[in-house]
């Protein structure tokens, strides 16, 4: 069969199953076996089956991946979220949306902790939202401070998306952590600058801590 109509009819199969509530996963991970029997045969399926999931994960690199997540676990039993988060409070306390923006900060800190965004934000998001929700901030702003920061560790060091980004790609996974600490300060700069335009939008006071 030509490639060209197989890849026509994949990418239909593709996104008839993911419209169906497949998940995409299993979608891709279907439409590819049945690509590679339609292009090569039966037995070419079963050998890169037998064999390639097994190589792309015996890669030493992944290794470090739980290593970051433990350690991430780690500075969370030790209460270093709150710590960050206080000290934080104490640097923007003077700043309208002080709270928000401690956030924004202790995401930062917490995210060269931990190299999981999602864990990122459900552990500040423990220790800052119920503060600003407890000052009267809106819970928009509150829940998408945690949310928007919590991404922050896909770009700061150790981060585990850029692992898996520099082992798939054959790239240099020193190099690549290292170019996203600049890009992920930027960032927290730059949801901080957002923060303080909202907070004199919206007449925040300085953080209560002051008070």
């Amino acid at each position: 069969m030509n490639p060209q109509v197989v890849g026509i009819l994949g990418i239909g199969v593709l996104l008839v199953l993911m419209s169906l509530g497949m998940h995409i996963g299993f979608a891709m991970f279907v439409v590819g076996v049945g690509g590679m029997f339609l292009l090569i045969s039966g037995k070419a399926v079963l050998a890169t089956i037998a064999t390639e999931p097994y190589g792309a994960l015996a890669n030493y690199t992944l290794s470090t991946i739980p290593m970051f997540a433990l350690m991430g676990y780690f500075a969370f039993y030790a209460g270093v979220t709150t710590d960050i988060f206080q000290a934080a409070r104490k640097w923007t306390a003077r700043l309208p949306g002080g709270l928000a923006m401690s956030s924004v900060v202790g995401c930062t800190a917490f995210a060269f902790c931990s190299g999981s965004s999602l864990a990122s934000a459900a552990v500040m998001g423990q220790v800052a939202i119920p503060e600003m929700l407890r000052y009267g901030y809106d819970r928009r702003l509150a829940a998408g401070t945690v949310a928007a920061s919590g991404t922050l560790a896909a770009l700061i060091p150790p981060s585990i998306i850029l692992i898996l980004f520099g082992v798939i790609t054959e790239q240099s996974v020193a190099k690549l952590l290292v170019g996203g600490i600049i890009p992920g300060l930027i960032s927290a700069a730059i949801y901080m600058g957002g923060i303080f335009l909202i907070a004199r939008a919206y007449q925040y006071e300085v953080d209560p801590i002051l008070v």
